[in-house]
């Protein structure tokens, strides 16, 4: 015989069977649009049978969601289902983005994906020496192994690779941020497009030390070298005759007015090429637009043989320059942004940094920074104070001008006396006139 449904106490219309150990059934009869319908609950917990009812009348009361224990069901079942196709999906998802990435490795992300779109934004220049990097030193060491498997170990033994046979400390540098960038681009290109995150770069745990460069240099010309420069740059025509190189614009004009400037006033190649007619017309004091330190300071330039060098340079003007015009300008009249390709090839002729003291010295190699670095040697053997020559420099602090303390001042009589006797030729003028 059957048991009798019992009441819940507590809970309105809902009933039970009590089976002893096998527990109890639940039954909740309502009224649904007007008709009585019984809910048989079927074997649960007490507190799921609660929770049921409770849901049920407040769906009813809103006219919302499932209104019968069936419809409840049904669509828990349905959820369920869902519920398990999302996660099939899911795992499909992991496993294909698992295998994709023990795929895509350094050297096929490089292929497919950094490179073209590199090729597309930077210069041909630049491109040309990040691929060399890339193919010379860092796919040959990691090339092979998944992005996300890339490990400090790795980077450093990169970078071992460069250092043991003998590459600089600048190329070592690049061969490391080529890579980092190439890491970061990975990084968002998978967390965008394919929804995976991978870790911060591996090898940022290097310690900067060892990829610091050392800038400092203090190479200067001394008197006999600085007047075959100049006497060179200044017959540039005959220079490139006598080695047969072809004769185009005038940029030896311009090579010889920026060195003597340089030489002369201690400016960077970025203030001289920034240099106009209204600022060089003071003769007292000019002052640099775009100076290093981003701080403006005073420069002088009224020194004999620029002042003849710019007098030259306005006679050859068609047209009276205007203040806002440029002093140097290149073969298209725009502002030069690096140095005339005559400069480089006169000092590789001339075979200053042939000399032992240079040869494959970085520190001691002359390039046009060179003529910054001789005029405030020049002063320093003058015995012109330290502080004198860090404002004349437009240097920031001491400490960036006492590389020049070492200096020998007895050097100073005999210097002078032969800088002035040597350039008189250039001015057209003696000493002391």
């Amino acid at each position: 015989m059957a048991q009798k449904w019992e009441p819940f106490s507590g809970v309105s219309a809902l009933f039970y069977r009590d089976y002893g150990q096998d527990g109890k059934t639940w039954m909740f009869r309502q009224m649904v649009n007007g008709t009585r319908v019984t809910d048989y609950l079927g074997a649960m917990s007490q507190e799921r049978a609660v929770v049921i009812v409770a849901t049920l009348r407040e769906n009813r009361k809103l006219k919302v969601g499932p209104q019968t224990w069936a419809e409840m069901e049904g669509t828990a079942q349905e959820e369920a289902k869902v519920e398990k196709i999302k996660e099939e999906k899911e795992r499909k998802r992991i496993l294909a983005e698992e295998e994709f990435a023990k795929a895509n490795t350094i050297e096929n992300y490089w292929k497919n994906v950094y490179w073209p779109a590199r090729q597309k934004e930077g210069s041909a220049h630049n491109n040309k020496s990040i691929l060399g990097i890339f193919e010379n030193w860092i796919c040959p060491v990691v090339g092979k192994i998944p992005l996300q498997e890339l490990t400090y170990l790795d980077v450093n033994k990169v970078l071992n690779i460069a250092r043991d046979v003998g590459i600089s400390q600048k190329t070592q540098k690049n061969i490391y941020v080529t890579l980092q960038t190439l890491w970061n681009d990975a990084k968002q290109f998978h967390s965008v497009k394919r929804n995976m995150e991978l870790p911060i770069f591996p090898g940022k745990g290097i310690k900067k030390d060892r990829l610091k460069i050392n800038n400092k240099k203090n190479c200067f010309l001394d008197t006999d070298e600085a007047k075959l420069l100049l006497d060179t740059l200044k017959n540039w025509r005959e220079f490139y005759k006598q080695h047969k190189m072809a004769i185009k614009g005038q940029s030896g004009d311009d090579a010889y007015g920026m060195a003597v400037v340089a030489l002369f006033s201690g400016l960077r190649f970025g203030d001289i090429a920034s240099l106009t007619w209204g600022e060089v017309a003071n003769k007292e004091q000019a002052y640099a637009r775009n100076p290093k330190g981003g701080k403006a300071y005073g420069i002088h330039l009224n020194v004999a043989i620029i002042r003849e060098m710019l007098a030259e340079r306005r006679k050859r003007l068609s047209d009276e320059p205007k203040p806002d015009d440029l002093v140097f300008k290149n073969a298209r009249g725009e502002k030069w942004v690096s140095v005339p390709q005559i400069y480089k090839t006169v000092i590789e002729k001339l075979g200053f940094n042939e000399v032992p003291r240079r040869y494959k010295n970085p520190a001691q190699k002359i390039d046009f920074h060179a003529l910054r670095h001789t005029f405030a040697s020049w002063l320093a053997m003058q015995s012109v104070s330290l502080y004198t020559i860090m404002k004349l420099m437009g240097h920031q602090s001491l400490a960036m001008t006492e590389r020049y303390a070492d200096l020998d001042p007895t050097l100073t009589k005999a210097c002078v006396e032969k800088m002035y006797w040597n350039f008189s030729d250039l001015t057209g003028k003696e000493e002391g006139e």
